[in-house]
């Protein structure tokens, strides 16, 4: 396979990474791993990067040499300034033409054929981007200490600091006192919470979401889906360049699986005069194809 010509796309984001190797605009290798976030953990999303392109390489015995262009959208790169490092990393090992970007730039080249539109993610974070007149513009993104708002992170952590104060014997919101047998599985304790939300990647908070689900009708659950919901639309609203024709590609669990906090957004946005229609998103690995 030495004399044909492949690309790479990797999609690293703060839960999972996907590598896909290209010939032409097929997919004929795919590999996923753990997530990709360096500011997480440096050494270990550059660890599961490099792991997920040698997978693929390997799966079809593919060298680096023979590969034109691998791009990289990476959660949490552009923000801390750890691109030029990161690039520098990836074109001493593969030796080929590297494009670095941040995960959303690279979603919504994918999925808007690298025309405009608005991307909203709302998975383990929460971003917004848009691209007006070949300029991004991008909102959110900030990571869970002082962003995230509407993500399951912000979920999760709500549920967290809720059962602080069942743990306090403090006075917690309507409904909340059903979701803690189920919480306190995890979160038995002080120790727990503390060494949960201070010492564990921040998927074990974003992954508690997941109990929104088990308790769909829960009026608590049902409040704080909402002003998710709510939280999206502000993240939409401030990105939104025309009112009168919004294209709109959703991205992440929370967003895409979640009827309250979908339609809470819808509704706030129309309240705002927004209208909008919807575009199915396109991993972002297949940024690569505009590249080469």
């Amino acid at each position: 396979m030495s004399n044909k010509t492949f690309n790479i796309g990797v999609d690293a984001g703060g839960t999972k990474t996907r590598a896909c190797l290209f010939d032409g605009e097929n997919v004929i290798s795919e590999s996923i791993t753990d997530m990709g976030n360096p500011v997480e953990n440096y050494d270990l999303a550059m660890n599961n990067i490099n792991y997920a392109i040698d997978s693929v390489l390997q799966d079809k015995d593919v060298s680096s040499t023979d590969v034109s262009c691998i791009a990289i959208g990476c959660a949490g790169a552009e923000s801390m300034g750890l691109i030029p490092i990161m690039q520098h990393s990836f074109e001493k090992k593969y030796k080929t033409k590297i494009i670095l970007e941040s995960d959303v730039v690279m979603s919504h080249i994918a999925t808007f054929n690298n025309l405009d539109g608005i991307l909203l993610i709302s998975g383990t974070g929460s971003a917004a981007i848009n691209r007006g007149k070949d300029k991004f513009i991008k909102k959110g993104g900030w990571g869970p200490i002082v962003g995230d708002e509407g993500s399951a992170y912000w979920i999760g952590i709500h549920f967290v600091k809720q059962l602080t104060e069942y743990i306090d014997n403090n006075p917690v919101e309507d409904g909340f006192e059903e979701l803690v047998p189920r919480l306190q599985e995890t979160l038995s304790n002080r120790r727990d919470v503390i060494d949960t939300v201070y010492l564990q990647p921040k998927k074990k908070i974003a992954n508690l979401a997941l109990l929104t689900l088990e308790f769909p009708d829960n009026p608590y659950v049902q409040k704080l889906l909402k002003a998710a919901g709510l939280e999206l639309s502000k993240l939409v609203l401030s990105v939104i360049t025309d009112p009168e024709d919004t294209k709109i590609a959703i991205e992440g669990s929370v967003i895409k699986n979640n009827e309250v906090v979908r339609h809470a957004m819808e509704d706030d946005l129309t309240k705002h005069g927004v209208k909008f229609s919807y575009r199915d998103t396109v991993s972002g690995s297949r940024a690569v194809l505009y590249f080469v």
